[in-house]
């Protein structure tokens, strides 16, 4: 029969983080265990019981023992480390036992025969003394099959168990490994090399939601099959639901096995019909990366996959990681810099008529003592992403009828000025956008005369009427409103007649234009100057970065410029 040999676990790891393992000394426990540990992480003891003190006081992480009754599952992490074998036999010297075995053997089997020759016992007294010994034979053949017995019911309980054991390394649904081998293999392979894969399905709760959990099953089980036809050889696990991960020998070509893989999924009919494919993040591990680090490093891959709907698949390479890991802390940091961190900027905006400066646009900055300078390109997308895009508009917008309240109040003359922020779509459609402004204004005693709000194109797809009311409702307090980022191409275009705004401002992409094609180009730019001119709307030219643009846009009547060749955004861009 199997013996189990036990390992049990502390359930809080060292506090010098080193896992020692105890084992009795010159036992079979201690060779079972230099099989799995280094040298300097096993501890051996000639006593039981100052093993025992040892675990229980933490000076070892863990014990290898045969009997593990005394420990409780809730208190400690009970495992099987090793299974031996154990055979039951006699010695040849033992030459007595042998033949009591044997005689107890014979006279269970000829009963008649010793009871035949009962018969012709003609003494009483020997008769007596036969029957005596059959009764002691009987005894031990007696305590002989019970120990028989002992083993058997012993042996086949410890093969109940180990089956049921093995069953628990399989997923129920697929037969696939199990999380319980994940962990396991996860925590005895971490300096092996080759590629980490992480795949989730596409589809999968919708197909749930409308088919039923049946149906649900059998795409769980046929997609299980695609990945086993691909990965023979390496290890497949079901982890949850739709997730899968996958551990490959292959490292270098493990391209050609995903795409083999998406092939298996559109050659499967039932797959093919409910549309279901799916999202791939994988890691190329080396011999140093943690193995679940590594699992966590695809992980990472698969969700940018499940954003970008234009992939399949992504490889987490050390820049996508360390980005991921950037763009997280941006995340947790975003918030709480908002007010101690953010602070403007103004960029320069000219009368192209006569040289002056007649105002400026507020840009959000952010320093961070961890992240460094984190440019907007970077931030916004994530505030928009987590809905914090607004607090940083609002921000902007306090910044900038803060400063024009600085310059009113060192009566510096700038005529005609006015200091411009932006507001994103997300922005604006909140209830209290107009208040929150008016709000502004009143607290630093503003006129919304030197105050312009910049929109952009997009804000005009959807909710049409409540954001002209909300415009509408701006304009009454004197502001001016913008479009920014405007160009050629966009479907506002037929609707700047009937909008509330004041100005346009021409994408650096129309100057791009011109120069791809100067003269596509030029004729574009003139037409759009002609016709914002005929709806009476002041024009800004954004991006200029050299005198040939500029003087192109002086020559056809553009009002204002901004770029870096007019002036880079500051603090003080009135000093």
């Amino acid at each position: 029969f199997d013996l189990n040999i036990y390992k049990v676990n502390c359930l809080k790891d060292p506090p010098d983080g080193r896992k020692r393992v105890g084992v009795i000394k010159d036992t079979r426990q201690e060779d079972i265990l230099r099989r799995y540990y280094l040298e300097q992480d096993i501890v051996t003891y000639d006593n039981y019981n100052k093993m025992i003190k040892d675990f229980e006081t933490h000076k070892i992480y863990s014990i290898v023992i045969i009997n593990p009754e005394d420990f409780e599952i809730g208190k400690y992490i009970v495992e099987i480390l090793d299974t031996v074998p154990v055979n039951l036999g006699l010695k040849k010297k033992n030459v007595i036992l042998r033949d009591i075995l044997n005689k107890a053997i014979d006279n269970s089997l000829y009963k008649d025969e010793i009871i035949e020759r009962a018969k012709f016992e003609s003494r009483r007294e020997k008769l007596e003394k036969l029957e005596s010994e059959r009764k002691r034979y009987s005894q031990i053949l007696g305590i002989v099959i019970f120990t028989f017995l002992i083993i058997f019911i012993q042996s086949y309980r410890l093969m109940k168990e180990e089956n049921k054991n093995k069953e628990l390394l399989k997923d129920d649904l697929t037969g696939l490994l199990s999380r319980r081998v994940f962990n396991d293999f996860c925590d005895k392979n971490n300096d092996i090399e080759g590629s980490i894969l992480v795949l989730d399905l596409n589809n999968f709760k919708k197909i749930n939601d409308l088919y039923g959990h049946q149906l649900g099953d059998e795409v769980i089980i046929e997609a299980s099959k695609c990945l086993e036809s691909i990965f023979l050889k390496d290890k497949v696990f079901r982890i949850s639901g739709d997730e899968f991960y996958i551990y490959s020998y292959e490292k270098y070509e493990i391209e050609e096995k995903l795409w083999n893989l998406k092939e298996a999924f559109k050659s499967s009919r039932l797959l093919r019909r409910l549309g279901v494919s799916f999202s791939l993040g994988y890691y190329i591990k080396d011999e140093k990366t943690l193995l679940k680090e590594a699992f966590k490093n695809a992980d990472l891959a698969m969700y940018f996959v499940k954003k970008n709907k234009h992939l399949w698949y992504k490889e987490a390479t050390s820049d996508f990681i360390k980005g991921t890991e950037r763009k997280e802390l941006i995340k947790k940091s975003l918030e709480d810099a908002i007010e101690s961190q953010f602070f403007a900027v103004y960029q320069p905006k000219l009368n192209l008529k006569n040289n002056t400066l007649e105002g400026a646009e507020t840009l959000a900055r952010w320093e961070n003592p961890e992240l460094g300078n984190v440019p907007p390109v970077e931030f916004i997308g994530i505030a928009e992403e987590i809905n914090l895009i607004y607090k940083i508009d609002y921000k902007m917008a306090e910044e900038t009828i803060k400063k024009i309240r600085e310059i009113l109040d060192k009566d510096i003359s700038i005529k005609d000025f006015r200091i411009s922020f932006n507001i994103s779509p997300e922005t604006f459609r909140r209830d209290d956008i107009v208040s929150n402004i008016e709000n502004l204004l009143d607290t630093y005693d503003v006129d919304g005369k030197y105050l312009e709000i910049e929109i952009t194109e997009s804000m005009f797809i959807n909710d049409v009427k409540d954001i002209i009311a909300k415009l509408s409702s701006l304009k009454n307090k004197n502001i001016r409103i913008s479009i920014d980022d405007f160009t050629a191409g966009y479907s506002t275009t037929g609707l700047l007649a009937t909008l509330p705004i004041d100005t346009v401002k021409f994408d650096r992409s129309l100057i791009l234009a011109m120069i791809e094609d100067e003269k596509k180009g030029k004729a574009i730019y003139v037409g759009l100057i002609k016709m914002m001119k005929s709806l009476n709307l002041k024009i800004v030219s954004e991006g200029i970065e050299n005198e040939k643009e500029l003087e192109f846009l002086r020559e056809n009547g553009v009002d204002y410029g901004q770029g870096f060749y007019l002036g880079k955004p500051t603090k003080d861009f009135y000093n």
